[in-house]
């Protein structure tokens, strides 16, 4: 973590690569939701185009809901933050009614990522995995 905390002005946060990231993406393999979850963080957004991003983030959600992140109800702080400024979300009951209805036709890619990322997690397959952020 110290890597992120001493981040110079313009770099990501959390830095992309280091000993940081090796901790967070071993924690990821041992399966816990919580540790899944705080992969969202990992997702390197210079790799990706916007959309590509925003899907592989969610994907990383939405396998940590899945398999059971208490974070993802209707009074979850995460749900709670994106009512903040999407005032659609008043009709979603979950993080993944909100995740249905923001993609619409593309849930079912972000729904392909997530159990891409949970077969890899199963396998232990790091590099797999790593492919992922």
């Amino acid at each position: 973590m110290r890597d992120a905390a001493n981040a110079t002005s313009g770099e990501i946060i959390p830095p992309p690569v280091g000993p940081s990231r090796d901790l967070a993406l071993g924690a990821s393999l041992s399966g816990d939701p919580e540790s899944i979850i705080e992969m969202m963080n990992w997702v390197d957004g210079t790799k990706r185009s916007g959309d590509d991003y925003w899907a592989l983030s969610s994907a990383w959600g939405l396998l940590a809901c899945q398999r059971g992140y208490d974070g993802c109800g209707p009074t979850s702080p995460w749900l709670r933050g994106i009512c903040s400024w999407d005032t659609q979300c008043a009709d979603d009951s979950s993080v993944i009614d909100m995740l249905k209805r923001q993609f619409g036709s593309r849930f079912d890619d972000v729904q392909n990522l997530a159990n891409s990322i949970g077969l890899a997690i199963d396998q232990k397959d790091q590099r797999a995995v790593e492919s992922f952020l």
